[in-house]
């Protein structure tokens, strides 16, 4: 993969190569091309004046010099940035392919790492290894075992021979027993370090398991937590929601009340300026005084009982409710002109009483106009209390309309939030399971490899033991 990776990088070398160099040699042509243009239109512009005077002919010629020597220059600079941009160019190359090399050699190694962490492979390569070693030796010792008792029962004369092949024999032996005892020894100690990696990792996975188990508990309380307090503001705003209703009702009520007491009041006005045509045809100006004066105080008493239900208004809001609804400053201030022309009109009463014939006539016209503009005042002032009022109950229906929307577009953004927590914590439990039964998984098959080398380790005693007794025999 290397080899393949450093040709491609070589081919792309040349390539860059080449198309640098024919870069520069078509900007060098396209240079040319134009210094032949400038060059064409000089000699027009000489051949146009005619050589007027020898000294501009030796003006021009130096100029061409120049000209020429001012090219050459530049030809020289570019060839030099040429050289500079290729030499750049096939550094910031080689800097990339090595790097690319080095990240291939490193995923190369980390990749046998993943196969082969613990060299287990090495170490039963060569265990296998030293497994075959000892049965060729035992093959060849036996074989040579068998050669020398046969050549000895052939040669049975041969007494000298039979001395030097037990001693062969008893050498081979004692050197295959101390060969055996080394391995033997080099197996245990492989053995047991392998089995105190295996508790390592054993111990390491269950530690991990705790971990993630632990993250998970974690995680669920953290959820568990943010749900509790997305479901106590969701409480608050079902709360702000059901209170904004109920004040919308009341306004409602109010408005409507507001409403009937105006067409009420318009139609004892009504009434009131059909008695008063009636009173026109009166003859003593006495009894017409004290008829309007009933009359006007019928309807300042009507005015003020109107404006006492209106100023009752806040007493029936809900308990709940921490302001008023409306604000009827303006209404105890219209109350408190009323009461005072109440009182004045009290006072004309008992003017009236005192007043002789002649002088009702002279007071009457003088009431009249006093009363008519007292009555268009009091209209118009009522009418702006009306008006205010109602103004006032339509904002505040409209801002708990708007209060309401708010809340509800609050409550769907929480609920959306709590399904959002709720995928982020199944996906987060779903993958802390995962991991936790991948380090179960591990613990387990480090604990059952424990186990198979335990019981092998047990069991190999007494193998070895029989064995080397039989080799002995």
């Amino acid at each position: 993969m290397a080899l393949s990776s450093y040709w491609v990088s070589q081919n792309r070398k040349d390539l860059a190569e080449r198309a640098i160099v024919s870069k520069r040699e078509k900007d060098a042509a396209r240079a040319l091309k134009c210094m032949e243009v400038d060059s064409y239109h000089r000699e027009l512009a000489l051949k146009s004046s005619k050589y007027r005077s020898l000294e501009d002919v030796q003006g021009l010629k130096t100029s061409k010099a120049n000209d020429e020597s001012r090219i050459k220059e530049s030809q020289k600079h570019a060839e030099k940035e040429r050289l500079e941009y290729r030499r750049q160019k096939l550094a910031h190359m080689l800097d990339v392919e090595n790097d690319q090399y080095m990240k291939e050699l490193k995923a190369m190694q980390d990749n046998e790492r993943e196969r082969d962490p613990w060299n287990i492979v090495k170490l039963k390569e060569q265990i296998e290894e030293l497994q075959r070693r000892r049965k060729e030796g035992e093959q060849n010792m036996q074989k040579r075992y068998m050669h020398h008792l046969f050549s000895s029962s052939i040669r049975s004369s041969k007494e000298k021979e039979e001395e030097e092949l037990q001693k062969e024999i008893s050498e081979s032996w004692q050197q295959r027993k101390e060969e055996l005892e080394r391995l033997s020894l080099e197996k245990q100690q492989k053995e047991k370090e392998k089995l105190q990696n295996l508790e390592l990792e054993q111990l390491k996975a269950k530690h991990e398991a705790r971990e993630v188990e632990i993250n998970q508990l974690e995680e669920q309380e953290k959820w568990s937590k943010l749900v509790e307090d997305k479901i106590k503001d969701l409480n608050a705003a079902e709360n702000e929601i059901k209170k904004l209703k109920a004040e919308k009702q009341i306004l409602i009520q109010h408005l409507e009340t507001l409403l009937s007491l105006q067409r009420r009041r318009e139609a004892v006005r009504d009434l009131q300026k059909k008695t008063f045509y009636k009173m026109q045809n009166m003859w003593q100006s006495k009894e017409k005084l004290r008829r309007i004066l009933v009359e006007v105080q019928h309807s300042l008493d009507f005015d003020y009982k109107l404006l006492i239900t209106i100023s009752a208004f806040n007493r029936s809001t809900v308990e709940d409710t921490a302001l008023a609804l409306l604000d009827l400053d303006c209404v105890s201030d219209v109350k408190i002109k009323i009461e005072m022309q109440i009182a004045m009109e009290k006072e004309r009463e008992v003017e009236i009483q005192q007043l002789y014939h002649e002088e009702a006539t002279r007071v009457l016209e003088k009431r009249l106009e006093q009363w008519s503009l007292e009555a268009v005042a009091r209209d118009e002032i009522m009418t702006d209390l009306f008006k205010t009022l109602a103004k006032e109950i339509n904002k505040k229906i409209e801002f708990n309309f708007e209060q309401e929307k708010k809340y509800l577009r609050l409550k769907e953004d929480w609920l959306k939030e709590i399904d959002e927590f709720n995928q982020k914590a199944k996906q987060t439990v779903k993958s802390l399971e995962e991991k936790k039964q991948c380090f179960l998984d591990r613990s387990k098959r480090f604990r059952e490899e424990l186990e198979s080398l335990s019981t092998a380790r047990s069991s190999r005693p007494s193998t070895s033991h029989g064995r080397y007794q039989l080799e002995i025999s």
